[in-house]
């Protein structure tokens, strides 16, 4: 805290109180004038300036209106400057206010609470309307943000994407492999790595590691952060890995089978005889090979059984008994539920909402919409009418 401005001291006796509320109004013209006006004359820090002012005391404190509203479409105050005689705004200061000098000046206005030299409340907005007559100035002070004001496209935005599953915005990535098979040289409670990667530190922050054989065979954590050799993860393993720990980083997301040794193949086929798959219900999906014989390879599930896939094409190299495989999905609905349930919803960057339905009222002053009005017609803009939602 600090020393009271002058006439605080007395007003806060004559209150009966230790603190007093000053409302101060900081002011920008477009030219980089500043001006500073309180209802109590005094110095206080400025939003403007970063510094020290000189407040002058012509804000009438009795007549401060500030209007809120949820939608921020109508938000404004309304502020009443003394022009009194024996205690009036300077003479050049009220004829540039008449001459509309501050219409669009920057202001902000705070409640400052004295002596605790602190902000319970701080608007910004810009002067529109002054008004100069006898007794005071009057005008407004609008907030920046006019809903109102913003043009917006007519596009219509509905649930629809047109991106790849598998591109960065969805952030489906399962099966591609960033760091392929790896015996690990390099464990602990919540890392895991080995001796030989060169990898660019932290690149496949918030990736998947998985261990796929070996000790602690069938977790996955994410990364919270790498070296060239060592990743940290977000959560301890429930199973410390060892050397005999292999592992892959590859992309988050749902997969639908995930990683199996098979021990069914043939020329267009993979599969193994522990799964229970419902028949011809994973058309929607790849299968990626990610180690073995035939490791690298992907290809569309034309039909499957309860423990087989059918692929097409066939396989350039046929897998065998080495060959471990997860099977993914290629395709789904592009909305947000859709990225929840099979990718990662946190790169999900879309808008999802519906459309308003627009129509009119028949009449005069409505016209078709598309039709535009007067001759040639301008096919944004409609008439009066309503909005329907």
């Amino acid at each position: 805290m600090r020393s009271l401005p002058a006439g605080l001291a007395a007003e806060l006796a004559k209150r009966r109180s230790s603190a007093v509320r000053v409302h101060l109004l900081d002011v920008q013209r477009s030219d980089g004038t500043n001006y500073f006006w309180a209802t109590h004359e005094g110095v206080y820090p400025s939003v403007l300036t970063g510094s020290n002012q000189a407040y002058k005391p012509w804000l009438k404190a009795d007549q401060l209106k500030l209007q809120f509203s949820r939608s921020l479409s109508a938000d404004y105050g309304e502020f009443h400057l003394q022009n009194l005689s024996g205690n009036t705004i300077d003479r050049e200061v009220a004829a540039l206010l008449a001459a509309g000098e501050f219409e669009g000046a920057y202001c902000i206005c705070r409640r400052w609470y004295m002596p605790l030299d602190a902000a319970g409340f701080e608007f910004h907005g810009f002067a529109s309307e002054p008004e100069v007559n006898g007794e005071e100035v009057i005008f407004r002070i609008l907030q920046l943000f006019q809903p109102n004001e913003q043009a917006a496209a007519g596009v219509i935005q509905t649930q629809t994407c047109h991106w790849r599953f598998t591109s960065a915005q969805c952030g489906y990535r399962r099966g591609q492999l960033f760091v392929p098979l790896t015996t690990a040289t390099i464990f602990g409670a919540s890392a895991i790595g080995a001796a030989g990667l060169t990898l660019t530190p932290d690149l496949y922050k918030d990736e998947l590691v998985m261990i796929l054989s070996g000790t602690g065979a069938g977790q996955e954590r994410y990364v919270s952060t790498h070296t060239a050799t060592t990743f940290t993860l977000k959560s301890n393993w429930t199973t410390v890995p060892d050397a005999t720990s292999k592992f892959i980083v590859t992309g988050p997301g749902t997969m639908k089978v995930g990683a199996t040794v098979a021990d069914a193949f043939g020329p267009n086929l993979i599969g193994n005889s522990g799964l229970s798959r419902t028949v011809n219900g994973d058309t929607d999906a790849n299968v990626y090979i990610i180690s073995g014989m035939g490791a690298g390879q992907f290809r569309s599930i034309v039909s499957n059984t309860a423990t087989a896939f059918t692929v097409s094409p066939s396989w350039s190299t046929t897998p065998d008994a080495t060959s471990m495989f997860v099977v993914i999905y290629k395709s789904c609905d592009k909305d947000r539920a859709s990225c929840n349930a099979r990718g990662v919803l946190e790169r999900f960057s879309g808008i999802i909402h519906l459309q308003a339905q627009v129509t009119r009222v028949p009449g005069s002053h409505g016209v078709q919409p598309g039709s535009g009005s007067g001759p040639g017609g301008d096919p944004h803009r409609i008439g009066k009418g309503r909005i329907v939602l």
